[in-house]
């Protein structure tokens, strides 16, 4: 290519859309392996047999022998096409920190956020919320001291408490030139220094959800804690949308364990979740936080996380209770109960309300970034650059044809279904 023609355009849009960049030879090749490994899967689960002169398998669905090494890399690539490494993508290896999961790319604002260290503490009297660093510090004119107060230097005492302005205070802001005005005092985002002229980028991220699949607790049971959940078509779940969630467990000496805080930004009823008998087991004082036994709504709790302890979190990320039944804190089979006693509290913002169950509760724990619905999710089905083909493997010693992977449902934001007082959708 001569200069004269120039680079390549490589598409219309300047900015980057952290999508693959696929040749059309490259799609091609990637709806054949999909088809050759899908039709290889319903083989053996159609038939049952130990397979054919192209691919032959083991009885619980492994792959035994393959005829050639080019048919091993496309039912290696399909695998990874159709299910996504059993739907968990670019975190198939848990979440151990933070740098495992996917940077942020400019060209996706809608599932950025910028965050400024500030955290949420949960107490009973409700959260409580810690401040971050400053980010623009400026000041109005007047003077804090209410004796030194003038006519033409007023006193600030009188402003709303931290926020806001009085009627007719301030007419012109001295601070109209940028007098009074800092932007980063804290030295956090654009340091004196140039060795690290990027600093920002450390507080800028994808948007983080945890889903907890499970009952949510919203109704107050016969000791009058709110331990209690009610049916996917009860209207009252609309109150935990937009309520803060933490879990936390039992430290040493007294402490507690920030495990992870955040937002409930939508719950999608995705079943039943019966309970035979009353469970005592939970609350320690003769049980008066017991769970009353019923039919209970399953739902999909899809938080935003402002806070994470990717140590105490992956422990769950990366276990699977070992009962389905969902009762018993054993089941997971994480730390010491009776010392490191683990609780998810759901809190509404005005103190009023508190619900809490323990994480027996709870039938997965699962991290996406993107949004929701996960139409931009960052982390699976192949869709950036960073999840593309992240979990392919140079064999097909992973493939089991025997799962059934379930892709990702969109969710509004609201519970999936709601019932009028007539018993209409």
């Amino acid at each position: 290519m001569s200069g004269f023609e120039g680079p390549v355009l490589r598409g219309m849009n300047p900015f980057s859309n952290n999508k693959p960049r696929l040749t059309a030879s490259e799609r091609i090749r990637n709806k054949r392996d999909a088809t050759i490994y899908q039709a290889e899967k319903q083989r053996f689960q159609n038939k049952k047999t130990c397979g054919n002169k192209n691919v032959k398998y083991y009885n619980n669905g492994a792959v035994r022998s393959i005829k050639s090494y080019k048919l091993q890399k496309s039912l290696a690539r399909g695998n990874v096409l159709c299910e996504d490494c059993d739907d968990k993508g670019l975190l198939c290896g848990g979440v151990a920190n933070h740098d495992a999961l996917a940077s942020i790319r400019m060209g996706n604002n809608i599932v950025s956020e910028y965050w400024g260290g500030g955290g949420i503490n949960y107490l009973f009297t409700g959260p409580v919320q810690s401040l971050g660093f400053q980010v623009i510090q400026s000041d109005v004119s007047g003077v804090w001291d209410p004796s030194a107060a003038t006519v033409t230097d007023p006193s600030k005492s009188t402003l709303a408490p931290g926020f806001g302005y009085i009627d007719n205070l301030i007419k012109i802001p001295r601070n109209l030139d940028g007098s009074g005005v800092v932007i980063d005092p804290s030295n956090e985002l654009f340091p004196d220094e140039l060795c690290e002229p990027f600093r920002y980028l450390r507080h800028s991220q994808l948007k983080t959800y945890l889903v907890l699949r499970m009952p949510v607790p919203i109704k107050i049971n016969g000791a009058g804690y709110v331990t209690q959940p009610s049916s996917c078509n009860d209207i009252s779940n609309a109150a935990i949308i937009g309520e803060y969630a933490f879990f936390e467990r039992d430290g040493l000496l007294g402490t507690k364990v920030k495990i992870f805080a955040g937002i409930v930004d939508s719950l999608c009823c995705v079943g039943e979740f019966i309970l035979e008998q009353n469970d005592p087991g939970y609350g320690g004082g003769g049980g008066v936080t017991e769970v009353e036994k019923g039919i209970f709504g399953l739902f999909d709790v899809y938080i935003q996380l402002f806070q994470v302890n990717y140590g105490e979190i992956n422990k769950y990320l990366t276990t699977s209770p070992t009962k389905a039944a969902l009762k018993n804190l054993m089941n997971w089979n994480i730390g010491d109960p009776a010392v490191e006693v683990p609780t998810i509290y759901f809190s509404h913002t005005n103190g009023t309300y508190s619900g809490f169950l323990p994480p027996s509760y709870v039938e997965s724990f699962n991290v996406f970034q993107g949004t929701i619905p996960p139409t931009h999710n960052q982390t699976k089905y192949n869709a950036t650059r960073q999840s593309y083909m992240s979990c392919l493997e140079n064999g097909t010693r992973k493939i089991n044809f025997t799962k059934n992977t379930k892709k990702e449902d969109n969710v509004i934001a609201s519970y999936c279904k709601v019932l009028d007082a007539s018993g209409n959708s």
